[in-house]
């Protein structure tokens, strides 16, 4: 989902889907109805939001929703690391400010993401990410925020 500065979403797709279809696209429209709160840069500079997230609705004694609430939303990067830190998870999010001409403009840990270091070290590996160029509905660059989530795998 593309939300403006404004929290309005303006555009919603959904990447695939297991189950029942029509409820699928019945969340797009549902979600495009609402209102978020601004995405905003460390300044409070309000910008776009990329939103991409895994859903899911079932019925959990179906074999249906055995088969959903097995699944898992991928990560959006691999990083290979020797070992973890004592207590460090190996899934975490990180949040990336992107200008309008796709750069890289800021990285930080996630809202709820308690583990900083492991933060910082994705951060330090921009390279992983694409610089995409978002646009507004009139075809104009605009700078805004995604939320990437990166899997630590050990070598081990």
């Amino acid at each position: 989902m593309v939300v403006d500065a404004n929290g309005k979403p303006v555009q919603c797709t959904n990447k695939t889907n297991v189950g029942n279809e029509r409820l699928a696209k019945d969340i797009c429209g549902i979600l495009s109805r609402k209102r978020f709160k601004p995405a905003t840069l460390r300044d409070g500079q309000k910008v776009y939001a990329i939103l991409d997230t895994f859903l899911t609705m079932f019925l959990p004694d179906t074999d249906e929703g055995r088969k959903i609430m097995s699944l898992r939303m991928a990560p959006d990067a691999e990083l290979q690391v020797t070992k973890l830190p004592d207590g460090s998870s190996p899934e975490i999010s990180i949040i990336l400010a992107y200008d309008a001409s796709g750069k890289i403009t800021d990285c930080g840990p996630a809202n709820r993401e308690k583990d900083l270091k492991m933060a910082d070290v994705a951060c330090s590996q921009r390279i992983l990410f694409d610089h995409t160029i978002q646009k507004d509905p009139s075809g104009q660059p605009v700078a805004y925020v995604t939320q990437k989530r990166i899997r630590f795998t050990t070598t081990s």
